[in-house]
């Protein structure tokens, strides 16, 4: 045999053995591993696998005898058959030292998720807290209008908070996690307790806030203040930077420059629209209702929307479940009671009614002052002391059910009557002027509000508002026995407003706590009038407008927080959609100094638009834009400010730019013109700086507000900005309150450099502004007598006898073309006011 022959049989062999060998397991295993088994414990298919082919395992027999097998197949691997094995358990295996280990599946614990769900309320009165303040590591959460907040924590079931209320005493805390549970926080003994957090409470301080254009006031200071017989929410008000005192507007607020009717009130929810009322005496709001004030100058959220000025949001009193409980207040002017029922044990009914019991003027008297060769202060030359009377009801039903929700149902009616008649000469003329003015507001609102487990809150509020306003005037003058009728008007005008709001605040996730909701007004208007018997309008629109928005409070850092969202209008009476982007940014630089700022975008979609004659008399209406003869108003907000607080001494400033446009103005003709529509726009800018200090007994502050709100209508020179009817350029406020408990005095002082002088503004924009001032002063007893709470006290308003101008009652006659006659029906006089206040 040859070698290439030998050769060539050893490769043929070789070849033959590689396809054997390929089809050999690539374990190793050489024999075919048979598993049948049914319903057997995978512990025992082990041990028959190690007896049958010599296999090491090691496991739990325990553990593994839980765990039942069927199978019947065959394996050529070890791994593929403890793999089929186990498919599906929640164990592992590995080969170690030639031993196959099985082991159970190591799974980590989930991170624990902790909740806390609160109420914070009153520990006397049991009432719940709106808006309150709570810290918690590097967090800033706000309370709902209820009192409600929730948290969340990965590192443990305890929740270090700091809280904090106005009015009330900090409150430096730990909880353990749970649902609804409970926070009680003990009232200061007075003040404007500070909302930002503090080692310890000051008895009273700076009632301005973080938040850009907010500001907090505490009801319970108005006890204190001058005009506390009825401790009018307006007189608190008007000591606000920002608030324009001067010309003592009656029926609404004029904030950071707005014109009337930009400016929003809401009570529990409903919107009040404007009683005429009696300014600092008597308030449309019922005191012993109000449980706290939140007021928004401007760059406010998206929650908030139709209205381009300020809010004023106001949440009443809920009553008390704890027994029957009450208050009565006389006065030298009106009778105010309150009375709160409990119904059920989580339940209770609040009635409050308040009456005039007689005229608040003395309509027998009328001022006439005597000519002078000098250029006098104002320009009146009557005051006229009217004829008013003034009352209102409210009720309130609120209660908490099994299962936490939160529930009320809030009526509130009232009414007032104004009227003066005169009959004066004056030089060669006779002047004939009867005035009568009727007011009714009616306001109604149901909320509900569910707390999910989940830490959600959804808040269910319908409300309906109307108010309605008819007036009368005829006015003549007489020369030479011939008597010309200047004006002969009735007019009635009306507002109906029907909300549905669905809002809904989510568990705080991280940094981050949303909010977002939905609504739909129902809008109603009603102008009519006739003049000379003859009528000159009339007009109903009607109106649906909806609405949604979403808003975010992103905490950047411990010491930063960002707050944005977006609203959404579409009103079906002027259809476009209209987006409304807001964002704020607050940044605590220190313990001391804090640093806010804002932006937004702003539309209102129900406006006062304004009737001025040649004389500068101005009536305000209520009507819906259309955008054709009356447009949606436009506003664009901007703010930035700072403050320090350090010890019971607060320095704040705040400036404020805004834009204005769809201002209309209904110019009614005069000695022959004709009447014209006119819309416009218009700007302004100011700062507002607040300083208090608390110095033992003796605590106070003074504001000084600056600033320019200029307008622009086509019958304008050309390109050229004059002042709004509401521009003032300076407004400094000081109030004290001494304590000497129980006997309590206070101080304030209001000058304004004065309103503009309408009537001849086209032709001198620079004319000298009618300055206004006037001086309070007040004394308050507080006693115990077993279970009664006794106040007494003597309050001057006006303590001076200032003649200042009431804006909204400044009424020139025209008597020739080149004359007029100038009527005051009269602003606050010296008024002293005796009050008692029994409590129980």
């Amino acid at each position: 045999m040859s070698l290439k022959s030998i050769l060539n049989k050893l490769r043929r062999c070789l070849l033959v053995l590689l396809l054997f060998l390929g089809y050999l397991p690539l374990s190793g295993q050489t024999n075919p591993l048979k598993i049948k088994a049914a319903g057997k414990p995978l512990n025992e298919v082990l041990i028959a696998l190690r007896d049958d082919y010599g296999i090491r395992f090691s496991f739990d027999h325990q553990l593994l005898s839980s765990y039942k097998i069927t199978a019947d197949t065959v394996f050529y691997q070890t791994d593929d058959a403890l793999s089929y094995l186990i498919k599906g358990l929640p164990l592992e295996f590995k080969k170690t030292l030639q031993t196959y280990v099985l082991y159970p599946v190591i799974v980590p614990e989930p991170t624990r998720v902790y909740q806390l769900s609160a109420r914070i309320s009153d520990k006397d009165t049991h009432e719940t807290l709106p808006y309150t303040h709570i810290r918690y590591e590097n967090q800033m959460v706000i309370s709902d209008q209820n009192g409600n907040f929730s948290l969340l924590s990965t590192s443990g079931n305890q929740f270090h908070l700091i809280i904090s209320y106005l009015g009330y005493e900090v409150s430096d805390t730990l909880m353990i996690a749970g649902d609804n549970q409970s926070v009680k926080l003990s009232p200061a003994q007075y003040g404007i307790q500070r909302v930002e957090i503090k080692g310890k409470p000051a008895q009273i301080a700076a009632s301005i806030t973080s938040h850009p254009g907010e500001v907090r006031l505490n009801p319970r200071i108005s006890n204190f203040l001058p005009g506390n017989g009825d401790h009018s929410l307006f007189n608190l008000l008007r000591l606000q930077p920002g608030i324009l005192a001067t010309g003592e507007q009656s029926n609404d607020l004029i904030i950071w420059g707005c014109y009337e009717g930009q400016s929003q009130v809401l009570f529990d929810g409903f919107t009040l629209y404007g009683l005429k009322n009696f300014n600092d005496q008597i308030s449309v709001v019922n005191p012993l209702l109000i449980k706290d004030i939140k007021v928004l100058k401007g760059g406010f959220e998206p929650r908030y929307g139709n209205r381009v000025g300020g809010i004023v949001d106001i949440t009443g009193y809920d009553g008390n479940t704890d027994g029957i409980h009450g208050n009565l207040i006389v006065n030298n002017m009106t009778v105010n009671g309150m009375l709160s029922v409990p119904v059920t044990s989580q339940s209770v009914l609040v009635v409050a009614f308040r009456n005039t019991y007689y005229n608040l003027y003395n309509s027998s008297k009328l001022h006439l002052p005597a000519r002078s060769g000098r250029l006098r202060e104002n320009p009146v030359d009557l005051v006229v002391e009217p004829e008013y009377s003034f009352r209102d009801i409210n009720l309130k039903y609120s209660g908490t059910s099994k299962r936490g929700d939160q529930y009320s149902f809030h009526l509130l009616y009232g009414t007032d009557t104004f009227s003066y008649h005169i009959n004066v000469p004056r030089e060669n003329f006779q002047i004939l002027d009867t005035l009568q003015e009727r007011n009714r507001q009616l306001g109604a609102a149901g909320n509900y509000q569910f707390r999910w487990k989940s830490g959600q809150l959804t808040t269910i509020t319908a409300s309906y508002s109307a108010s309605r306003s008819n007036s009368s005037n005829q006015l003549d003058v007489q020369r030479n026995n011939h008597t010309r009728l200047i004006r002969n008007t009735n007019s009635a005008n009306q507002i109906g407003d029907f909300s549905f709001k669905l809002g809904n605040r989510l568990m705080p996730v991280g940094k981050h706590t949303l909010e977002y909701g939905t609504g739909v007004n129902i809008l109603a208007v009603g102008l009519s009038e006739t003049s000379l018997g003859t009528r000159t309008t009339q007009k109903s629109p009607s109106g649906l407008l909806a609405n949604a928005y979403i808003q975010d409070r992103f905490s950047l850092s411990k010491h930063l927080f960002l707050q944005y969202g977006i609203r959404a209008d579409f009103p079906f009476y002027a259809p476009r959609v209209y987006a409304q982007p807001r964002a704020s940014l607050e940044w605590e630089a220190s313990s001391i100094f804090k640093i806010k700022t804002s932006i937004g975008r702003y539309n209102q979609f129900i406006v006062k638009s304004t009737q001025e004659d040649d004389f500068g008399n101005l009536v305000y209406y209520w009507a819906l834009p259309d955008n054709k003869e009356i447009p949606v108003v436009s506003s664009n907000h901007f703010s930035m400010g700072g403050y320090f607080d350090w010890e019971n001494f607060q320095i704040h400033a705040e400036a404020w730019y805004k834009t204005y446009s769809g201002l209309t103005r209904y110019k009614v003709g005069a000695f022959g013109k004709d009447p014209e529509i006119l819309t416009g726009q218009g700007r302004g800018a100011g700062i507002d700086l607040y300083i208090q200090k608390q110095v033992g007994r003796i605590s106070g502050w003074i504001t000084y507000s600056l600033g320019k709100t200029l307008e622009h209508f086509p019958n304008f020179p050309a390109g050229r900005y004059l002042r709004a009817p509401q521009d003032q350029t300076h407004e400094i406020k000081f109030a004290a309150l001494l304590d000497f408990s129980p006997v309590f005095f206070s101080v304030n002082y209001v000058y304004g450099s004065g309103l503009p002088n309408r009537t001849q503004a086209l032709s001198n924009p620079e004319l000298i502004d009618y300055p206004y001032r006037r001086f309070d002063a007040s004394l308050t007893g507080r006693f115990n007598i077993k279970k009664t709470s006794l106040e007494a006290g003597l309050s001057v308003l006006n303590v001076f006898n200032r003649q200042n101008i009431k804006v909204s009652n400044f009424v020139r006659i025209p008597l020739t073309s080149l004359s007029a006659f100038n009527i005051q029906a009269e602003a606050i006089p010296i008024t002293p006011t005796l009050f008692l206040k029994f409590s129980f």
